[in-house]
């Protein structure tokens, strides 16, 4: 009986920092912190917050070890894993994984066992990307949050890339455009293309200029369910059929085999799911989040081979990429 309520504390535990770290961090807590140690009254300067409730949370965290408290001196203090809860990157990460939208469908990941449906489905709200059309700032905190994620695994996946003989390149569903400026940058003399909703496309343009890569790099608006530009010779997607079922998938994917030429490139980065991998563990949470967020999944090779057979590629191999995956294929 008292491991159940050890591990039923366990995940309220979890589901209470879930609740208050993005309010922390949204008034620098954790910042000021790693800055200095300090007194409640302190942190809580210049901000609305409740001294004593903000002392309250505090040793919230610290069970977690993200802070740390003096009872001498009765100062906070950071410890060397406050850093995971402090500066704009986590916050953007944060901001997103953490919203109350994804904390409430969160909450009703069980009972979709009974359907085919997302939780925000099940729970009769919109689907996500309908949702983040229609809120601007959730939207932002979105791409914010998936352009962190660009850059905490960018190193591993530009090394993974092999361009070789890919000459102009298009990211469909590209974001704001962080991948193909790091593959820019990379690659000078390639031309790159991101394919993406219209609300986005500003985002691409400030970023693209703000690296001076505008003659580089092209911001295209359009829809991969309607059609794909043809005046690539090569396409990648990163992050974008894990959102969608099978049928959406082929859709997209008919898509792009109907923009390449033959030999053309498809270069997929997403999770391939298999056991023994040394992040197996890390790829069930992600297909787990995948499958609440938007009744969708992360596959394995043979899923992925399917999928491109039927839509006119032929599966090359799958390279690793640290926590992401490679699927090449080829145009036939």
């Amino acid at each position: 009986m008292s491991e159940v309520f050890a591990f039923a504390g366990e995940i309220k535990v979890a589901t209470m920092l879930a609740s208050v770290i993005p309010v922390l961090m949204r008034e620098k807590i954790p910042d000021r912190l790693i800055e200095s140690p300090r007194s409640v009254a302190e942190l809580a300067e210049n901000t609305a917050i409740n001294c004593d409730r903000l002392h309250r949370f505090l040793q919230l965290i610290e069970v977690k070890g993200l802070a740390k408290y003096d009872a001498d001196t009765k100062l906070w203090h950071s410890t060397e894993k406050t850093a995971v809860i402090a500066g704009q990157f986590a916050n953007d990460t944060w901001s997103w994984m953490f919203s109350r939208y994804t904390q409430e469908g969160i909450l009703e990941l069980g009972e979709i066992l009974y359907s085919e449906k997302s939780v925000y489905e099940h729970s009769g709200k919109k689907p996500i990307f309908e949702h983040l059309k229609e809120n601007s700032d959730l939207l932002k905190k979105f791409q914010n949050s998936m352009k962190a994620f660009t850059k905490l695994h960018a190193d591993a996946v530009e090394r993974a890339l092999d361009l070789e003989g890919c000459n102009k390149i298009l990211d469909v569903g590209g974001g704001d455009g962080s991948l193909a400026i790091g593959l820019a940058k990379i690659y000078p003399d390639k031309k790159f293309g991101v394919y993406e909703i219209p609300e986005v496309i500003h985002m691409i343009n400030e970023n693209v200029a703000s690296e001076g890569l505008s003659q580089n790099i092209e911001a295209i608006s359009g829809s991969m369910f309607e059609s794909v530009p043809h005046s690539f010779d090569s396409i990648l997607m990163k992050h974008i059929l894990h959102d969608w079922r099978d049928n959406d998938c082929k859709t997209i994917l008919s898509n792009c085999r109907k923009a390449l030429t033959p030999g053309g490139k498809l270069f997929i980065i997403d999770t391939v799911v298999e056991r023994g991998h040394p992040a197996f563990s890390i790829k069930v949470f992600k297909d787990i989040n995948m499958l609440a967020q938007l009744g969708s999944k992360e596959r394995t090779t043979e899923e992925f081979r399917n999928l491109l057979e039927e839509t006119g590629f032929r599966f090359e191999k799958v390279t690793s990429a640290g926590t992401d995956d490679i699927v090449l294929a080829t145009a036939i």
